[in-house]
């Protein structure tokens, strides 16, 4: 039989049915196009075995003129500069204050209650403190150290948990504590908004919980016996299982005036030991909220570096600056608190980005002069190379400029000669002018927005973004990108985590890829990669949370996973020493319209082998079916193996391996997940035949 050499189309085909997508590739995982052909994408290992806290959702590197390297590590719960292998704390301080006695314990729990009087933190912030006094058989030094706060009781209490045991009932005691607060932690999801009959079913949690104490209460009683209501509102909502009760008075161990099953809820009994938990402002099916919120955002960063300095800002918060000339260890200070700044610096912004023209520090989404309120579609910039004024006055290039169209400002990324913003509905070019009007704006498209903040990127002086149901590319007017998997995609992401997309560029490839959480999961487990040179688009799965392409300070891209490592990406073969599972898969091949079975006697594929396992192999499954089987679900397969003993030798595979495949249509798919394998898939050949209709 004469070979019938098979040359695949470039690129993954996922919209679509198989056969649509007859001679082509139709599913991927860990492997990249080059040259025309596919190949295993390269592994990663971890920058060291020191963690940070928090999910990482910022990453930016860059280095000093005196050599030094540094990485700007932004998570829901601390901000940090890496140098080497150690995580350096650099998350600003919010508030500092001397409390008396603020310490209370129960005898066998490491559980203490903390009050202070307005202490505005919040469940999982930070707090340090110093100058205590041992407490219920608590030592001092297990109360003088950073402690993250377990649960907020009220305005006044909280409470955290130290590492041993209280041996007695105690307190309030510790003397005169110095109570150091870090600024508030983030979400690391997204909660829903409130709005016309939305919010938590059963109202809104508010964190103070207590349980039933005695016996079982009958679905009647008027009177609830808790173990303590401490921290309830006199009168109000709780929630008990699914009951939602409201009452009247409350003692210290009681809730009285109770009616029961409100909101249309069911009054039922509960056994001692059932969670109770305000639940006030309760929002029922069909009524209106009492207030619309955008809901609880997942904390992210923007960042830029000013020099050789950091500028930062938490999302719809605080901006902040870290000096180089500090010590590592420094914390990072707001922006109004830097020498020789004046009265006008913003203190509340969506994103902060310095100019690549006049150094000019620019915060998008802040708040006017003279005012502590957010504008969301305000833009204000500092003097030229100065972050510390902000004043406009003549002799300097301070200024502000409000966008119109929209609501607010999304995010924002630059060019060498431009600033591209997004707001929900449209995009703008910020350019850099020179004269008294310091820069121009220019409405570039309306009826297009971008994902979420981070879902653009860079390559080479061009933007590529994402909306929420297309791809597109900015170089000096808007297109939609053309993509081969656009429908697959979008019907996978989780929109409700659409906030934790983000995108990367890998320069090395001529890649630029969008990271997203797929229907199924809350976290980033996938993503898709277009190749702009190749125009070519493959998918994958991968838990990375934030992106750093090649630059000053690394040799590769740095990625940051989800159990709070950073990982060199490009680096070996694996994943970070497990084996890595890669894969590409085609569409089906036939003879013909199919009319008629084929019969495979021999497939001869062409394999260049060059990982570090002295034995390199990759494993072909060949799918078949017939009329009678699903388009999508073959039917049968057979698997082979090819194999080479070289090393690092740029082996070139092409043994033939004999098979009697008999079927209308096959799919072919090569594998590897063993250690060490790297490969790059030419064509395939193929010992076949026409064999008869049926």
């Amino acid at each position: 039989m004469a070979l019938e050499n098979i040359q695949f189309k470039q690129g993954v085909v996922k919209d679509g049915t198989r056969y649509t997508n007859k001679g082509g590739w139709y599913d991927s995982d860990k492997v990249r196009f080059r040259y025309g052909f596919p190949e295993k994408i390269g592994g990663w290992e971890k920058r060291g075995n020191s963690t940070f806290q928090g999910i990482c959702r910022s990453l930016n590197q860059w280095a000093a003129i005196d050599g030094s390297q540094f990485i700007g590590v932004g998570t829901n719960l601390k901000f940090y500069i890496s140098v080497g292998e150690a995580y350096n704390d650099i998350t600003p301080i919010r508030s500092t204050g001397n409390i008396n006695n603020p310490f209370t314990t129960t005898s066998g729990s490491t559980l203490v209650n903390v009050t202070d009087t307005g202490h505005n933190a919040q469940a999982n912030d930070f707090v340090t403190f110093s100058g205590s006094s041992a407490v219920g058989g608590i030592a001092a030094a297990d109360f003088n150290k950073e402690q993250q706060i377990v649960t907020v009781i009220d305005n006044d209490n909280y409470t955290i948990n130290v590492d041993n045991a209280a041996s007695s009932n105690a307190g309030p005691g510790g003397g005169t504590v110095t109570a150091t607060y870090q600024i508030n932690t983030g979400s690391v999801d997204y909660t829903a908004g409130v709005g016309f009959g939305a919010g938590f079913w059963g109202g809104t949690q508010i964190g103070v919980a207590t349980t039933v104490s005695t016996g079982t209460t009958s679905n009647s009683a008027s009177t609830i016996n808790a173990s303590s209501t401490t921290g309830f509102t006199a009168s109000g909502t709780i929630l008990i299982g699914e009951e939602l009760v409201t009452y009247t008075g409350k003692t210290s161990t009681s809730f009285t005036g109770c009616t029961r099953g409100q909101s249309g809820t069911t009054a039922t009994s509960h056994n001692a030991g059932t969670t109770i938990q305000q639940s006030d402002t309760f929002i029922g099916w069909g009524n209106a909220a009492t207030s619309l919120t955008d809901g609880q955002q997942l904390r992210l960063w923007g960042k830029d570096n000013f020099g050789e300095d950091l500028v930062f800002n938490v999302q719809d918060g605080g901006v902040y600056y870290w000096d180089k000339s500090t010590n590592v260890t420094s914390r990072a200070i707001p922006l109004s608190t830097i020498p020789g700044a004046d009265s006008q610096a913003p203190t509340i912004v969506t994103q902060v980005l310095v100019s690549e023209l006049g150094k000019h520090v620019v915060c998008l989404g802040a708040n006017p002069f003279g005012s502590t309120t957010q504008d969301p579609m305000l833009i204000r910039w500092s003097d030229t190379e100065d972050p510390s004024t902000w004043e406009v006055l003549n002799g300097n290039s301070a200024g502000d400029y409000r966008l119109s169209s929209g609501s607010k400002i999304i995010g924002a990324i630059k060019t060498r000669q431009e600033i591209i913003i997004w707001t929900d509905t449209s995009l703008y070019a910020m350019s850099y002018t020179g004269t008294n009007f310091v820069f121009s704006f220019s409405l570039i498209a309306e009826g297009t927005s971008i994902i979420s903040p981070n879902a653009a990127v860079n390559a080479n002086n061009v933007i590529f973004f994402a909306d929420n149901e297309n791809f597109y590319v900015y170089d000096g007017s808007v297109r939609t990108l053309p993509c081969t998997v656009r429908n697959y995609v979008f019907d996978d992401i989780n929109i409700s985590q659409r906030y934790k997309i983000f995108a990367g560029r890998n320069e090395n490839f001529n890649e630029v890829s969008w990271y997203y959480p797929s229907a199924n999961s809350t976290e980033v487990d996938r993503y898709v990669t277009y190749n702009y040179v190749d125009n070519t688009w493959v998918i994958g799965t991968l838990d990375r949370t934030a992106w750093d392409d090649v630059g000053t300070s690394v040799t590769n891209p740095i990625a940051a996973g989800t159990n709070n490592y950073l990982y060199n990406q490009e680096t070996g073969d694996d994943d970070d020493g497990s084996p890595m599972i890669a894969f590409i898969e085609s569409s089906d091949v036939d003879i013909g319209a199919g009319n008629q079975m084929m019969f495979i006697r021999r497939i001869l594929p062409d394999i260049f082998f060059y990982g570090t396992n002295t034995t390199q192999s990759l494993d072909l499954t060949v799918k078949v079916r017939d009329f009678g089987s699903s388009l999508n679900q073959p039917t049968t397969d057979q698997t082979f193996t090819f194999q080479t003993n070289a090393s690092n030798s740029g082996d070139t595979g092409s043994q033939e391996l004999y098979s009697r495949i008999r079927s209308r249509q096959a799919i072919f798919k090569f594998e590897t997940n063993t250690l060490g394998q790297q490969w790059r898939l030419g064509g395939i050949r193929l010992d076949m035949r026409a064999d008869g209709r049926r």
